[in-house]
Protein backbone atom coordinates (compact mmCIF):
# COMPACT_ATOMS: atom_id res chain seq x y z
CA UNK A 1 0.00 0.00 0.00
CA UNK A 2 2.55 2.41 1.02
CA UNK A 3 4.63 1.79 -2.21
CA UNK A 4 1.77 2.26 -4.24
CA UNK A 5 1.14 6.00 -2.55
CA UNK A 6 4.77 6.46 -2.91
CA UNK A 7 4.42 5.75 -6.74
CA UNK A 8 1.70 8.43 -7.18
CA UNK A 9 3.68 10.89 -5.49
CA UNK A 10 6.01 10.28 -7.71
CA UNK A 11 3.87 10.38 -10.76
CA UNK A 12 3.10 14.14 -9.15
CA UNK A 13 6.64 14.88 -8.80
CA UNK A 14 7.06 13.34 -12.83
CA UNK A 15 4.14 15.80 -14.19
CA UNK A 16 5.42 18.36 -11.51
CA UNK A 17 1.99 18.74 -10.17
CA UNK A 18 3.32 17.98 -6.66
CA UNK A 19 4.14 20.09 -3.98
CA UNK A 20 6.10 20.08 -0.39
CA UNK A 21 3.61 18.37 1.25
CA UNK A 22 4.03 14.98 -1.35
CA UNK A 23 7.92 15.29 -1.03
CA UNK A 24 7.36 15.26 2.95
CA UNK A 25 5.04 12.20 2.72
CA UNK A 26 7.30 10.54 0.30
CA UNK A 27 10.51 10.70 2.68
CA UNK A 28 8.28 9.32 5.31
CA UNK A 29 7.31 6.44 3.29
CA UNK A 30 10.57 5.85 2.09
CA UNK A 31 12.46 6.54 6.03
CA UNK A 32 9.64 4.25 7.16
CA UNK A 33 10.74 0.95 4.71
CA UNK A 34 9.20 2.37 1.43
CA UNK A 35 11.18 0.99 -1.77
CA UNK A 36 13.99 3.28 -2.61
CA UNK A 37 14.24 2.19 -5.94
CA UNK A 38 11.32 4.01 -6.56
CA UNK A 39 13.38 6.90 -6.36
CA UNK A 40 15.99 6.22 -8.83
CA UNK A 41 14.34 7.69 -11.93
CA UNK A 42 14.08 10.80 -10.58
CA UNK A 43 17.57 10.72 -9.40
CA UNK A 44 18.63 9.39 -12.82
CA UNK A 45 16.41 11.68 -14.77
CA UNK A 46 17.58 13.97 -17.38
CA UNK A 47 15.21 16.55 -16.40
CA UNK A 48 16.66 19.33 -14.26
CA UNK A 49 13.55 19.53 -11.31
CA UNK A 50 12.98 15.96 -11.22
CA UNK A 51 16.85 14.86 -10.49
CA UNK A 52 16.52 18.16 -8.00
CA UNK A 53 13.60 16.97 -6.24
CA UNK A 54 14.93 13.39 -6.36
CA UNK A 55 18.47 14.96 -4.83
CA UNK A 56 16.61 16.33 -2.29
CA UNK A 57 14.47 13.70 -0.94
CA UNK A 58 17.59 11.09 -0.94
CA UNK A 59 19.37 14.05 1.30
CA UNK A 60 17.07 14.29 3.80
CA UNK A 61 16.77 10.25 3.96
CA UNK A 62 19.73 10.05 5.98
CA UNK A 63 21.23 6.49 6.26
CA UNK A 64 18.36 5.05 4.56
CA UNK A 65 19.36 5.91 1.26
CA UNK A 66 22.59 4.30 1.38
CA UNK A 67 21.66 1.63 -1.13
CA UNK A 68 21.33 4.55 -3.79
CA UNK A 69 25.10 6.04 -2.90
CA UNK A 70 26.36 4.89 -6.01
CA UNK A 71 23.77 7.38 -7.83
CA UNK A 72 24.63 9.66 -5.29
CA UNK A 73 28.01 9.67 -6.04
CA UNK A 74 27.53 10.35 -9.92
CA UNK A 75 25.29 13.44 -9.09
CA UNK A 76 28.14 14.97 -7.48
CA UNK A 77 29.43 16.10 -11.16
CA UNK A 78 25.77 17.40 -11.97
CA UNK A 79 25.56 20.93 -13.56
CA UNK A 80 23.01 21.92 -10.71
CA UNK A 81 24.55 23.67 -8.03
CA UNK A 82 21.35 21.98 -5.75
CA UNK A 83 21.75 18.46 -6.83
CA UNK A 84 25.66 18.48 -6.33
CA UNK A 85 24.56 19.94 -3.05
CA UNK A 86 22.29 17.52 -1.48
CA UNK A 87 24.32 14.86 -3.30
CA UNK A 88 27.10 15.74 -1.35
CA UNK A 89 25.17 15.58 1.79
CA UNK A 90 24.27 11.98 0.76
CA UNK A 91 27.44 11.10 0.36
CA UNK A 92 28.56 12.39 3.74
CA UNK A 93 25.94 10.65 5.29
CA UNK A 94 26.05 7.75 4.02
CA UNK A 95 29.72 6.57 2.90
CA UNK A 96 32.16 5.86 5.37
CA UNK A 97 34.30 9.23 6.06
CA UNK A 98 37.32 8.15 3.97
CA UNK A 99 35.29 7.31 1.11
CA UNK A 100 32.92 10.27 1.29
CA UNK A 101 36.35 12.65 1.80
CA UNK A 102 37.79 11.17 -1.51
CA UNK A 103 34.55 11.26 -3.67
CA UNK A 104 34.12 14.85 -2.76
CA UNK A 105 37.86 15.85 -3.55
CA UNK A 106 37.61 14.20 -6.73
CA UNK A 107 34.41 15.87 -7.70
CA UNK A 108 36.08 19.25 -7.05
CA UNK A 109 33.59 20.35 -4.70
CA UNK A 110 36.51 22.35 -2.65
CA UNK A 111 36.14 24.71 -5.74
CA UNK A 112 32.44 24.51 -6.31
CA UNK A 113 31.52 27.57 -7.90
CA UNK A 114 28.62 27.90 -5.23
CA UNK A 115 30.10 28.66 -2.18
CA UNK A 116 27.46 26.89 0.28
CA UNK A 117 29.26 23.36 -1.32
CA UNK A 118 32.28 25.29 -1.28
CA UNK A 119 31.66 25.45 2.58
CA UNK A 120 29.90 22.18 3.40
CA UNK A 121 32.89 20.38 1.83
CA UNK A 122 35.46 22.23 3.79
CA UNK A 123 33.68 21.85 6.84
CA UNK A 124 33.43 18.25 6.56
CA UNK A 125 37.48 18.13 5.37
CA UNK A 126 38.41 19.84 8.66
CA UNK A 127 38.97 22.81 6.00
CA UNK A 128 38.95 26.67 6.73
CA UNK A 129 36.00 27.73 4.31
CA UNK A 130 37.40 31.12 4.09
CA UNK A 131 40.26 30.54 2.43
CA UNK A 132 38.76 28.55 -0.54
CA UNK A 133 37.52 30.52 -3.27
CA UNK A 134 35.88 28.91 -7.02
CA UNK A 135 38.33 28.06 -9.70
Amino acid sequence: MVNSEAKAIIGRIEALTHDSRDLGRLMEILYNGGDLELLRPLLESNDELLVTNGAYVLSELGEVGEPLLPVARALLRHPRRQVRYWAMNSVMCCADREAAASAIVEAGLLSDPWELTRWAAARFLGRNPAELRPS
